[in-house]
C-alpha cells in the first residue's frame, strides 16, 4: 500500500516555497494522512516505518 502525502508543481517563483510545502507535507497538523503512517515499536517509535520517494522532474513547458 502506499499513500501520497504530497504533491504540487512549482514553476521558477513558486519553488522557493518548496522548503515550507514539505516540511508541513511532513507535519500532521498540515496534513492528516501523516496520522496514518505507522511507526516502529519502542525505543525507536519516534521513527516511520517505510520509505519515503520524493521525485523532482523538470518539464519543458512547450512539451506538455
Amino acid at each position: 500500500m502506499s499513500k501520497e502525502i504530497f504533491y504540487k508543481e512549482y514553476d521558477d517563483e513558486t519553488l522557493y516555497d518548496i522548503n515550507r510545502d514539505i516540511t508541513e507535507a511532513f507535519d500532521a497538523r498540515f496534513n492528516p494522512i501523516m496520522e496514518t503512517i505507522p511507526h516502529y515499536d519502542p525505543p525507536d517509535d519516534c521513527f516511520m516505518r517505510g520509505t519515503f520517494k520524493v521525485t523532482i522532474k523538470w518539464n519543458d513547458e512547450n512539451e506538455d
